[in-house]
């Protein structure tokens, strides 16, 4: 694969979702930079480019395309599949001294599957959502402004989709449920305060 150009608050914001291993890596795939934590994840269009690599998310690498994004800097992503490694270099010089390789996984080859195309159609079926309010603080805080809007209808069977207020280059995606093990009714107003 050639070299990627991504801007880096793009790998700054998106980088909140990593996680622990596949998912400690943002997919960069065919022109979309995709982040997940298996509940949560956002998918950003960036300038296109062909193929499929993933790049591993560092503390170095997190603090210097957070420190380089109010310059407006870009990260340049090359990743050598045969030879197993992946160098990164910003518009302002900076280089990683590690290798940023991560493995290609089949749980994160199936992203689009299983996130995306249950929501492109949804049956406009109402339920009820339950969810960590940190997670999904965590979500809209990847997104370019902060602030995401929620689809009409909730349907806890697939996830839910959310979109950044202000782009159409964003889009976030969500279990609406909690699987813990316990029910959790539908929100009502309380007896108490009628």
């Amino acid at each position: 694969m050639s070299s990627i150009c991504l801007p880096c608050d793009t790998i700054a914001r998106l980088s909140v979702l990593c996680g622990e291993a596949p998912f400690d890596a943002i997919r960069l795939d065919q022109g979309r930079v995709i982040a997940t934590n298996r509940h949560f994840a956002a998918v950003e269009r960036v300038a296109h480019f062909a193929g499929v690599a993933h790049l591993r998310i560092t503390p170095a690498l997190i603090e210097q395309c957070k420190t380089e994004t109010q310059y407006g800097s870009t990260l340049t992503v090359t990743c050598n599949e045969m030879l197993q490694w992946t160098t990164a270099a910003t518009s302002l010089g900076w280089q990683s001294t590690e290798n940023l390789f991560a493995p290609d996984d089949p749980l994160f080859d199936e992203w689009h599957t299983k996130i995306v195309t249950p929501c492109i159609d949804p049956e406009p079926v109402s339920g009820h959502m339950t969810v960590n309010a940190d997670q999904l603080a965590t979500l809209a805080q990847c997104s370019p402004s902060g602030t995401v809007t929620f689809e009409s209808h909730i349907n806890p069977a697939r996830p839910t989709v959310v979109r950044d207020a202000n782009s159409a280059e964003w889009v976030g995606f969500f279990l609406p449920r909690i699987d813990d093990g316990v029910h959790h009714p539908a929100a009502t107003v309380p007896g108490w305060l009628r």
